[in-house]
């Protein structure tokens, strides 16, 4: 079937539709009826998300022309990058995968780093994404163009990709340092912290990584904590280990996933039903706000009792948990309390070629500083980005007052209704409701 568009007279002349031999205005344009015009997609990084977003280009559009630039040498984004030892995943490992590529046989409850990343890789490689990614290939400069309602799209290749940390770590003289200085981020595996004095500059979530697991290894531990923060245990605790802590796998259960996928969808459903139910506490004010912010601080002082002088250093007293990424403590706070840990909530004065100057003025020396500064969270691009369509420029309301609108309208009524909050993962027998009671576990 052909399909019609409205010309101006002048465009028709050799198309005379009318008896009289007249233009009548549209012309027969060569297509059938429903197809899409070329489209191509440009994709900025081939991490987690963008892996997620190319499988869906992939799979819900026609023929796409689809473009991936990656400045790494391979895919995994933040898993490609952070090395740091202990590094791991706070988020369940069956929640922290993509519907359409479940893993059964995840080694621990919270994976570590290494895992994720090849499950990534994985991932892209047998949907065969790696197609479209040109690796080593750095967007430097993005364009809009209005006459062409196109982006011009700027790309350097070849270049070194690796960035440098040091700008989120704000003390005086970090560049005068003569050790060795590693950032999270950016982790050199050669670095050599055995019986060596140490400084952690942070407390978010990589450092309460690093830090127990380095506590055993090092001489001296000097942390860095300027703010308070939010420890708790592990997500979905109900099927984590005691206290919320993690655990590995045995065969057995990973055999068992394999062999039964509707077993295995209903604890990635259990699991994930847990973590959903969690957002309530982030509306301030509600009852389970002030029952997430009490458990916190009750578990945080059960922890610290060895030390209680930090107990309202690291304590908040004036956010609630969902005001800051609450973070899973796999013995960091155990690791604190240590005699051989030092911690410093005031600003250090300054950092010299062998050490650092504390609050109190004393010279402290140590051999490695260890960056746990995190990302840059100006949400600034790494290039100029040139008269672009913005965001303001669109009048969006929310459809309703639901604050997760962004699960889409249903889940705010399911929340209250009964039905499955986990309906996007796939229905269990075709039964659209909430379980009242936790599905056998492994």
């Amino acid at each position: 079937m052909g399909s019609i568009s409205p010309f101006p007279k002048s465009h028709g002349k050799s198309h005379c539709n009318n008896e009289d031999g007249s233009w009548n205005g549209y012309r027969i344009r060569e297509t059938r009826l429903g197809t899409r015009r070329p489209a191509k997609v440009i994709l900025m990084g081939i991490s987690a998300a963008g892996i997620d977003f190319a499988h869906s280009v992939v799979d819900k559009m026609d023929n796409p022309e689809l473009q991936i630039y990656e400045k790494n040498s391979d895919i995994g984004g933040t898993w490609l990058e952070n090395r740091y030892p202990g590094c791991a995943c706070g988020v369940p490992s069956v929640s922290y995968q993509y519907i359409w590529q479940r893993k059964p046989d995840w080694s621990r409850y919270f994976s570590g780093s290494r895992e994720i990343w090849q499950y990534f890789k994985n991932a892209v490689r047998s949907n065969q994404l790696k197609r479209f990614v040109k690796f080593n290939h750095q967007v430097i400069r993005a364009e809009w163009l209005d006459s062409l309602s196109k982006w011009k799209v700027t790309i350097m290749c070849d270049n070194d990709p690796r960035t440098c940390f040091d700008d989120y770590a704000d003390f005086l003289g970090l560049n005068d340092f003569q050790g060795v200085r590693v950032h999270s981020a950016n982790w050199d595996d050669n670095v050599q912290l055995d019986n060596k004095p140490v400084l952690a500059i942070g407390v978010g979530s990589s450092a309460v990584q690093i830090v127990p697991t380095i506590i055993d290894r090092v001489q001296q531990l000097h942390v860095v904590a300027r703010s308070p923060t939010c420890i708790t245990a592990g997500g979905a605790p109900s099927y984590a280990g005691p206290g919320g802590a993690n655990f590995t796998y045995i065969d057995e259960t990973k055999q068992k996933s394999h062999e039964n996928p509707e077993l295995y969808l209903r604890y990635c459903k259990a699991v994930e039903s847990e973590l959903n139910i969690r957002f309530r506490f982030i509306v301030n004010g509600s009852p389970e706000s002030q029952e997430a912010r009490t458990f916190c601080e009750n578990f945080m002082r059960q922890k610290l009792v060895k030390k209680p002088g930090l107990i309202d250093k690291l304590i908040s007293k004036n956010f609630g948990v969902g005001c800051r990424h609450p973070t899973s403590s796999n013995g960091f706070l155990e690791a604190l309390t240590e005699d051989r840990t030092s911690i410093w909530t005031e600003n250090i004065r300054e950092i010299t070629e062998t050490g650092f100057v504390s609050a109190d003025g004393q010279h402290r020396e140590v051999d490695v500083i260890i960056c746990a500064t995190g990302f840059d969270t100006t949400f600034c691009p790494r290039f100029p980005l040139l008269q672009h369509p913005r965001y303001e420029d669109y009048d969006i309301e929310y459809l309703i007052g639901n604050r997760f609108n962004y699960l889409g309208n249903e889940f705010a009524v399911r929340d209250h209704d009964g039905r499955n909050l986990t309906w996007y993962y796939g229905l269990v027998n075709g039964e659209d409701r909430q379980s009242e009671s936790l599905p056998p576990t492994f």
